[in-house]
């Protein structure tokens, strides 16, 4: 049921977005290529994978977008975080994912886990001139990712060594809100404000279904480059 029901979401996604693939219905106008860096404050949720997995990834992101009505427009991007590792001990007690048993010997763990959110936001714009910065961009943009967390880790303890993996996909919303501060007609400076809905991935482990890890939601602060062509 969980599988169709994320189907299901991504079929009303890219269902809603369609008619922004056919460019000849709309006035493309402002179109602009990008990329930026996203300091997150990604982590988990206690119990889920918190003491094990790397928490706060740096994030990178490129994109296009154009507006097609007025001051309306849509941002095509693809976000990832590459591979980011962890070793730390466990004492005694201590859990490690959801479903796990209280550790009874002291456990070392070597993790990995990254992510990648490809998206499709639609934005509405405003453009504002100040007099000592000069044209700066407002944005606010809402839209959905299709988010991916893979992740694993291998854990010793009195010289027996195993290995659980996880990993999960889901269509996710999204918002982004960012100013753009324009250095010249067409390359700008972009500072945005990033939240994405991370807290309903939940991703269980190969080996044992009953072992799951949990993300919280995320915020991140980017900052980037973008280039108008006209």
């Amino acid at each position: 049921m969980k599988n169709l029901k994320n189907k299901l979401i991504g079929a009303a996604v890219v269902c809603a977005f369609a008619p922004l693939a056919n460019a000849s219905h709309f006035h493309m106008d402002s179109p602009y290529i990008g990329a930026e860096a996203i300091q997150t404050n990604q982590n988990y949720k206690s119990g889920f994978g918190r003491n094990v997995f790397a928490k706060n990834p740096q994030d990178y992101s490129v994109f296009v977008g154009s507006k097609f009505y007025k001051q309306f427009g849509a941002e095509l991007g693809y976000e990832f975080a590459p591979s980011k590792s962890k070793s730390v001990t466990l004492p005694v007690g201590a859990l490690a994912t959801a479903g796990s048993t209280a550790l009874t010997l002291n456990t070392a763990f070597n993790s990995k886990i990254k992510a990648s959110h490809p998206y499709l936001g639609l934005f509405g714009e405003c453009d504002h001139h100040f007099a000592h910065v000069g044209k700066v961009k407002f944005q606010a943009m809402l839209g959905a990712s299709v988010s991916r967390v893979t992740a694993n880790y291998t854990a010793t303890a009195a010289g027996v060594t195993f290995l659980r993996n996880f990993s999960k996909s889901k269509v996710v919303p999204m918002v982004k809100l960012g100013a753009t501060f324009m250095a010249t007609d067409r390359l700008g400076i972009r500072v945005s404000a990033n939240y994405r809905n991370t807290s309903s991935l939940k991703a269980v482990a190969k080996e044992n279904a009953a072992l799951s890890l949990r993300l919280k939601d995320t915020f991140g602060v980017g900052l980037g480059l973008t280039y108008s062509f006209r």
